[in-house]
């Protein structure tokens, strides 16, 4: 990291209240924003969480035939929905998941813990 690159990081850090979640695995920047930037939509949506469907969503994650795009959007889901069983699940899933939607279920999982986290604690997450 160049100085001004680490001085322009120190001085967000030191304006920034909240605790911070580093990426364990390598994801290019460009998936993350394009996860969030999802994640953002679907919130706008306001789709009610419905408990019950939850292991339908999670048969449809795991089936072969279900699409890549379809796949993106149960995790999302599971990632927002403030779920402890949805968040476990996902918990799972980011363990065996396909290759081609293996970083959009890490994304997902870290954003699950970050909304639960900030639940539970009644601190920002960032």
């Amino acid at each position: 990291m160049q100085q001004t690159d680490f001085s322009q990081f120190q001085k967000f850090l030191s304006e920034t209240d909240g605790y911070f979640h580093v990426l364990e695995q390598q994801i290019p920047v460009e998936r993350q924003m394009e996860y969030f930037k999802y994640s953002n939509q679907l919130k706008l949506e306001k789709i009610p969480w419905i408990e019950d469907e939850l292991e339908g969503y999670e048969i449809d994650l795991y089936n072969p035939e279900s699409t890549e795009v379809y796949k993106r959007r149960i995790l999302t889901l599971f990632a927002i929905s403030s779920s402890v069983a949805a968040y476990r699940r996902l918990e799972h899933y980011v363990r065996v998941a396909a290759p081609e939607v293996q970083d959009w279920a890490y994304m997902a999982l870290m954003e699950g813990r970050i909304i639960l986290e900030s639940e539970l604690s009644d601190e920002k997450q960032i």
